[in-house]
C-alpha cells in the first residue's frame, strides 16, 4: 500500500489537517510501525509485525498515513492567480519514467510549462502529500477544519 511516509504524515498532522483515514503510522515500543485502524478508532492492527497483533489506540501515538485517493480529495482542482484572475492553474498528476509529477500547471496551453507548484516522487501519495503541505502553507487548503 502506498501512503505518505512517517515523517510526512507527522508534518501533515502538525498542520492540522482533519480527514477520515484508514492507514496509520504509529509509535510502539520506540519504533515506528505501519497499521490499519478499525472503523471505530479503538484498535490498530499492526501490519508490520503481525496483522493479528491488535493494539488499543490509547496506548500509542499515531498519525494518519494517507493514500493518494485520500489526499486527492483534499486538493483544489484549480487555483486562480491572486495577481491576475485570468491566470488559472490546473491540478496535474503525471507519471514519468520512474517518478510521479504532481502540481499546478498554467491552464493556458501556450504557457503549460509554467507551474505554480510541482513535486516529484516515486511514490504518488508522497508527492501528493508534499503538495497538500504546500497548499496548506500557502492558504489554498484550510487546516483545522474537516477536509472531507
Amino acid at each position: 500500500m502506498q501512503t505518505t511516509s512517517f515523517e510526512l504524515s507527522k508534518k501533515i498532522e502538525k498542520l492540522g489537517i482533519i480527514k477520515p483515514f484508514t492507514y496509520v503510522w504509529f509509535i510502539y515500543k520506540n519504533k515506528s510501525n505501519f497499521g490499519i485502524i478499525d472503523g471505530y478508532n479503538e484498535f490498530i492492527f499492526d501490519l508490520d509485525l503481525n496483522p493479528e497483533h491488535v493494539i488499543p489506540v490509547e496506548r500509542v501515538q499515531y498519525f494518519s498515513a494517507y493514500t493518494l485517493d485520500e489526499i486527492l480529495e483534499m486538493l483544489p482542482r484549480i487555483i486562480i492567480s491572486e495577481n491576475d484572475p485570468k491566470i488559472i492553474y490546473k491540478f496535474s498528476l503525471e507519471f514519468y519514467e520512474d517518478e510521479y509529477f504532481i502540481g499546478y500547471e498554467n491552464a493556458n496551453l501556450l504557457e503549460r510549462s509554467v507551474c505554480l507548484a510541482e513535486f516529484y516522487h516515486e511514490n504518488p501519495a508522497e508527492a501528493a502529500g508534499q503538495l497538500l503541505v504546500w497548499c496548506v502553507e500557502n492558504g489554498y487548503v484550510e487546516a483545522g477544519k474537516n477536509n472531507e
